[in-house]
Order: C-alpha cells, then sequence, then structure tokens
C-alpha cells in the first residue's frame, strides 16, 4: 500500500458511531468518502448494526462526501442486491467481485449516474483494463444470475444457511461459542460474545479454531483453515450433508471450548 495513499487515509473502528462522528468534526467537508465491507467478512463475518450503517448514509450526505459499499464478498450472495438491498440503505458507489463470474475471474462497481457519468469516454476519468468488459467473463456472470434467479437460489440458500446454522447452534448448546450467518455466509466464533470489530476477536479462540479445523477435517467436514475466514453454502449441499455436517460441528464445538 503506497505511503501516498495511508497518509490521506483515517482509520475509524466498525460500528462505532461515536469515532465515525469524531472524524467528521474534526475533518469536516475534507472527507472525499468513507469506505466500508457493510459485511465485514474478510477477518471473521463482524455484523454490523443497521443504525450504524444508516448513520454512515446520513453523516456523508450532511458533509456530501461518498458512501462506498465494499461488496466483493457480500455482493450476490448477501441477496440479489447484495447488502444494499438486505439493509435498504443506498451507498453511491458499491464493487462487486468473482462472485458474480460463474467461476471466470471479474469484478466490477456502480453507482449514481451522476458519478458513473464521470469515467471515460464521457468523462475525464479514465478507467480501463485488459480483462474490462470480457465477453466471454460476462456471459458467464449474466447466466449465473439468471440462472439463481429463475432458480428462486437466494431463497433457497438463506433457508439452507439457517437451518445449517440452527443446527450447529442446537448442538453446540449452552458452550461459549457462536454461529453466525447472514445469506449464504457463515462464521463459526469460538468465543461468548459475537465480535463486531477485529479487535474483539480472542487470540484464545484463534487456537481453540486450529484444533476444531483438525477434528473437522477427520471427520469429513473441509472447513477454511484459518480462524478468520468465513464459509459459503452452496446449492450443491444436500439438506441432509448440511444436517449431519451441523450436528458433528456443533459436538466439536463444544468439545474445543470447553
Amino acid at each position: 500500500m503506497p505511503e501516498d495513499f495511508t497518509k490521506h487515509t483515517l482509520v475509524s473502528p466498525l460500528d462505532d458511531i461515536e469515532a465515525v462522528r469524531t472524524i467528521f468534526d474534526k475533518h469536516g467537508s475534507d472527507v472525499a468518502g468513507v469506505i466500508i465491507e457493510p459485511v465485514p467478512a474478510n477477518n471473521g463475518l463482524l455484523l454490523q448494526s443497521k443504525e450504524f450503517l444508516e448513520f454512515l448514509r446520513e453523516i456523508t450526505e450532511t458533509y456530501q462526501s461518498l458512501l462506498i459499499f465494499d461488496e466483493v464478498i457480500s455482493g450476490f450472495r448477501v441477496a440479489a442486491g447484495g447488502a444494499v438491498e438486505h439493509y435498504g440503505i443506498a451507498p453511491d458507489l458499491c464493487t462487486y467481485g468473482k462472485v458474480i463470474g460463474g467461476g471466470l475471474p471479474v469484478g466490477a462497481f456502480g453507482g449514481r449516474a451522476e458519478i458513473m457519468k464521470m469515467l471515460a469516454p464521457g468523462g475525464p476519468v479514465y478507467q480501463a483494463g485488459t480483462l474490462s468488459g470480457n465477453p466471454l467473463a460476462m456471459a458467464c456472470g449474466l447466466g449465473r444470475l439468471d440462472c439463481l434467479e429463475k432458480n428462486s437460489l437466494w431463497k433457497k440458500l438463506d433457508r439452507k444457511t439457517s437451518e445449517f446454522v440452527g443446527t450447529v447452534t442446537n448442538a453446540i448448546g449452552d458452550t461459549p461459542a457462536q454461529a453466525v450467518s447472514i445469506g449464504s455466509i457463515f462464521w463459526l466464533s469460538l468465543q461468548k460474545n459475537c465480535p463486531a470489530r477485529a479487535e474483539d476477536i480472542s487470540p484464545e479462540s484463534t487456537k481453540k479454531y486450529a484444533d476444531l479445523f483438525k477434528k473437522a477435517l477427520d471427520a469429513g467436514i473441509y472447513l477454511a483453515p484459518s480462524a478468520y475466514e468465513v464459509g459459503f453454502i452452496s446449492s450443491a449441499h444436500s439438506r441432509d450433508e448440511l444436517t449431519t455436517a451441523a450436528k458433528e460441528l456443533g459436538k466439536i464445538v463444544s468439545s474445543v471450548c470447553r
């Protein structure tokens, strides 16, 4: 990360209204934009309160700053319209990742018309890339989204994930651990209180996860090897497979968190 970028970047804790307010009180209209994963899922699944996200929308509008949602992970997973649809909060710009590519590398960004009009060839901001608008990737992406919509797969995946997490939670019982989910994304947090910030993740819980990973693998369940990685339920998972895995995972979580 170039130093020239970081020196112009202010970092605020997640889910902390007062911290963001302090930044705006001090820097006001000099804040060009606020960038956030509305569903932080690259360092655990750190679900943010809707109140916090609504506050970001309000304060950026007050100071005429941009609100940018990084939906590289949550976009087209949480819902057809991503976290934007889930929370009912419209940012000024959104970024999306390879989930839309049907298996091929593709990314996208979009936003309000007045902002997008600033891009070349209609505007002064140049944006291009070797694979920009690649016909194969675009066809796969459109085919994937069409399949999801026609087969109501978002609703089916939501239901599967809720059932899976519910079964894990029941199997965990009163063990100090959490199974968290949103859309088809889930995460196992091996501590009593489910964190909303990376700094709230207990180092002890990451050690427990290493044990969980090995025991789950021995039981035929392949989780991500890092405690900070989330999991995804897909249409390829059958209900029977998910129920069996969830019950076994609950037992393993209970054994490593005693």
